[in-house]
């Protein structure tokens, strides 16, 4: 029986080693994703169906590993680190603007100087 749901336990695995290849990583583990992942609708994998009954007890210690692993501590460290990244991105943003404004400045000081040597005519 397990041959034919080969699909699903592989899914499963790609899942836990948080490497799928449909949905984003990092998803959690839960019957709808395993399905997803294996190329099926949501709703695949249901509790009536009667030879899935192994899949539903590896999905289900898998999340529950999952759940074990993400701890607060887990989450703080991965929130601070997420700060760190944009807070870098800002700041190369800034030194970009900055940069930017500097150059808009002395090419406006270079037309007012050239503008002094040949004054600029309106035509009407």
């Amino acid at each position: 029986m397990i041959g034919d749901y080969q699909y699903y336990f592989a899914a499963l695995k790609r899942l836990v080693d948080d490497c799928p290849l449909i949905i984003p990583g990092g998803s959690t583990i839960n019957y709808d994703n395993v399905a997803l992942e294996a190329g099926r609708k949501k709703g695949a994998i249901r509790r009536e169906r009667k030879g899935l009954s192994a899949l539903r007890q590896a999905i289900d210690d898998a999340a529950e590993e999952q759940r074990a692993r993400i701890t607060p501590q887990n989450r703080f460290k991965k929130a601070n680190d997420m700060a760190d990244k944009y807070k870098a991105l800002w700041e190369q943003s800034l030194g970009r603007e900055l940069c930017l404004a500097r150059q808009i400045r002395e090419l406006q000081n270079e037309i007012r100087s050239l503008e002094k040597r040949i004054p600029l005519r309106v035509i009407k």
